[in-house]
């Protein structure tokens, strides 16, 4: 899939169709492919590696509404993740940070282990949904990747007591 994606996606190539390029970009990246992951990863977050795309506006809007529509039809926690990146980093739509979180948590409550820190993260900061470090703290729990939660309550607690 993601040769497909690398052809369809070639501005002069006679196959050239963003909307099939970006199904197959997906398709590659829930493949584990990992160039295919990367890559989402940086449209997702905006990286000036990929601002350069003749068409990044159109391009950007037509990921967001294909992973929109696979969301429809396949409950995917990590089609959710990427939608709540294009929503928090204004990737295909205004910048969003209350939509962002919205999807940041549905994918966490399907149990996407970075989902439920970037949710942790919204609530420790603020970030599209009120401060609460007392659920930021659960949501870290939740994760508890490599004991995440108890370094980053140390931390949060270091930074209170100053």
């Amino acid at each position: 899939s993601y040769e497909i994606f690398v052809q369809q996606s070639h501005t002069e190539s006679k196959f050239y169709d963003l909307q099939k390029a970006f199904t197959h970009l997906v398709i590659a990246a829930r493949g584990r492919c990992q160039t295919a992951y990367n890559l989402m990863i940086d449209i997702t977050d905006k990286s000036p590696l990929i601002m350069y795309h003749p068409e990044i506006d159109k391009a950007l809007n037509i990921l967001l509404n294909t992973l929109l529509n696979l969301d429809k039809n396949e409950n995917d926690a990590d089609l959710k993740v990427y939608i709540g990146y294009m929503y928090a980093n204004g990737c295909g739509v205004e910048e969003n940070p209350e939509e962002s979180f919205l999807w940041f948590k549905k994918a966490a409550l399907q149990g996407n282990k970075d989902a439920q820190i970037i949710v942790g993260k919204n609530y420790e900061h603020g970030y599209g949904v009120k401060k609460d470090l007392e659920k930021a703290f659960e949501w870290y729990m939740k994760a508890d990747v490599n004991s995440y939660a108890a370094r980053r309550l140390a931390s949060v607690i270091n930074e209170n007591r100053k």
